[in-house]
């Protein structure tokens, strides 16, 4: 079984130029698999472990709604609640339906992508204000009014322009989590989103490697370097920089196997650490791993977290992806089994490693999943009402369909990709070693009126473009 585990690591990891890699399988007690490709820093021999710090990218959403679910828990908030009892500054004043810390969970708010802040300028902007070094205002409330009001009036301009009704759809939002965060610190009785969760979730856990802090990740001994892999040549990045919430509930984690063995490990004891105390109650990892909206295709998404099934068998995880990031965590408590890759790599799809091996648990071939999608023709008035130009936001390029000999391509920044319909809802571009899902969305009349490419909602602009190559 090892062999075949190795040969997919390698498989994925060589073929996408991954520097380093870390991939791990346990059961509730034990170390069922470990295993390193690679090294820390390109060029050197410096070996990866188990204690070896990567950053982690969206994970930090599971963690954050975890903790959002335990001060539902405790009465501290309840999900259930309007978004403005908690942040009173979000005004919904397009929609009937009130927005709840629920719909920022499940990333079913329905506003357009957000344009990306620039972190740096504010803290900046405070830096000067006070005469301080930008490490010296992190936790002045001073900068958390300013990143919070940044982040509410941006959250706020997009709300104004929703694109669908809160909890009828999905589209992936990072700065939802933003909110989320902000919610942590104000409501959860302590002074930063990051002494919550290290408190709460992080010593519980003895997840004592996991921190948010970029400067305390630098100068860390066992940690690794970031990559970009840019036509085959791969270059070294900085370190991205999040500053402190409410950004870094988003995506800021930095994390080892060891330390994330033990966050999927409460997910399988339904709640409980390894002393046997509970964190959450199983009502509350139920109702997370409880699907909400689909996510993909025979995938779902419930809060932070997707929710699949292998065989019949439930699976749950997320994944995280950015500049020198790609990571990946999958369980199941019907197998009794976490998962774990970890790269420093950009765009290494190491998530077909973790449910590569929960395959190869469940007796089936690592490279199943391309197998569950079915070719379906679809009429010519289909593909001609696929056409057109679809936007997910103005500071993102539009994607356009076009139709050339009776086959739809998707074109983006001016690169045509071929687009296989799989279901009438449903169409794929196949890759080297990925699947890329374009699920279309159609109105009461059956007309496409947006599409959802890379889990991100872009809505028509125009009809009927043929485009010329």
């Amino acid at each position: 079984m090892d062999i075949v585990i190795n040969d997919l690591i390698e498989s994925i990891a060589s073929q996408h130029n991954a520097v380093g890699v870390a991939v791990s399988v346990v059961d509730l007690h034990d170390n069922i698999y470990r295993q390193y490709y690679g090294t820390r820093k390109l060029g050197t021999i410096l070996p990866i472990n188990e204690h070896t710090i990567f950053a982690t990218g969206s994970i930090a959403k599971t963690v954050t709604a975890l903790a959002i679910m335990q001060m539902n828990e405790e009465h501290r908030i309840d999900i259930n609640n309007p978004i403005q009892v908690y942040i009173p500054e979000i005004i919904n004043s397009t929609s009937t339906t009130a927005i709840t810390p629920k719909h920022f969970m499940s990333h079913t708010v329905g506003y357009p992508q957000l344009k990306a802040t620039n972190k740096h300028c504010i803290a900046r902007r405070v830096a000067q204000a006070y005469g301080l070094e930008i490490k010296e205002i992190m936790n002045m409330p001073e900068y958390f009014l300013a990143a919070r009001e940044d982040i509410t009036c941006r959250v706020n301009a997009a709300l104004g322009n929703p694109l669908f009704e809160p909890g009828s759809n999905f589209t992936y939002q990072n700065e939802g989590y933003s909110i989320l965060s902000e919610v942590v610190r104000c409501f959860g009785g302590y002074s930063t989103y990051e002494d919550y969760i290290l408190e709460r979730i992080f010593s519980p856990l003895s997840m004592k490697r996991s921190m948010y802090d970029t400067n305390e990740f630098r100068s860390d001994d066992n940690r690794v370097e970031l990559y970009d892999s840019l036509d085959g040549d791969v270059v070294q990045i900085d370190i991205n920089t999040f500053y402190s919430c409410p950004y870094v509930g988003m995506g800021a984690l930095n994390s080892t196997l060891y330390d994330l063995e033990q966050l999927g490990r409460l997910f399988l004891a339904h709640g409980i650490d390894s002393r046997g105390m509970q964190v959450v109650n199983r009502s509350t990892i139920d109702e997370m791993e409880q699907p909400r909206v689909r996510y993909f295709h025979n995938t779902s998404y419930g809060y932070g977290l997707f929710v699949g099934e292998i065989d019949g068998t439930i699976v749950c995880g997320n994944n995280g992806s950015g500049r020198g990031i790609s990571s990946s965590i999958l369980w199941s408590r019907e197998m009794g089994k976490v998962v774990i890759a970890l790269c420093n790599t950009t765009s290494v799809p190491v998530s077909l490693i973790t449910w590569g091996v929960m395959m190869h648990y469940k007796g089936k071939s690592p490279n199943t999943h391309r197998s569950t999608y079915r070719d379906i023709a679809w009429d010519i008035i289909d593909k001609q009402d696929a056409q057109g130009i679809f936007s997910s936001g103005d500071h993102l390029p539009n994607i356009e369909i076009v139709l050339e000999c009776s086959e739809l391509l998707l074109c983006i920044n001016g690169r045509y990709r071929i687009l296989r319909p799989v279901e009438r809802d449903l169409l794929i571009i196949e890759g080297r070693s990925t699947v890329t899902e374009v699920i279309v969305h159609r109105d009461d009349r059956g007309h496409i009126w947006a599409i959802t490419y890379n889990a991100r909602m872009a809505v028509r602009l125009e009809s009927g473009i043929v485009s010329e190559r």
